[in-house]
């Protein structure tokens, strides 16, 4: 739940581990900080941002025969 935490924060801290996944090719992790980081950007207002975020999460879990979590990242 971001709701505890400052959204600048929670946005930092997976933008840090977003790089770590695409460095250490973690795909997965990597979609999912895309994912909470659409969420986040959503949240701001900043919806081509959001879209960006989240076609790229989207098109990694397709490419990995994934489906993204069922959360709400900002509940």
């Amino acid at each position: 739940s971001l709701g505890h935490r400052p959204t600048e924060e929670s946005f930092s801290q997976f933008r840090r581990t977003l790089e770590l996944a695409v460095a250490s090719d973690a795909r997965p992790l990597a979609a999912f900080c895309q994912t909470m980081l659409g969420a986040i950007e959503m949240h701001r207002g900043n919806e081509v941002a959001a879209e960006r975020f989240t076609a790229c999460a989207e098109a990694t879990y397709r490419q990995l025969g994934m489906r993204p979590l069922a959360i709400d990242p900002l509940r």
